[in-house]
């Protein structure tokens, strides 16, 4: 038996970013009143952020280690 996977939501609300960062959703809302964090869309009243643009936001805070440089 084959099990369909969903496909990756596009847009994510500030919940599922927050789940997907680690962080509180109020974090965020903090984030996005300073202009930190990562790149959001209004939609109306909602706030959503792009799946890319989070997966953007953890990469860029990578550090590299002296043994992954």
């Amino acid at each position: 038996m084959t099990t369909l996977q969903k496909p990756a939501k596009a847009l994510l609300t500030r919940r599922e970013a927050a789940e997907l960062l680690g962080v509180l959703p109020a974090t965020l809302a903090v984030w996005s009143h300073y202009k930190r964090g990562p790149v959001y869309h209004k939609v109306g009243r909602s706030v959503r952020y792009k799946r890319s643009d989070v997966e953007s936001f953890i990469e860029q805070g990578r550090i590299a280690t002296r043994e992954q440089q």
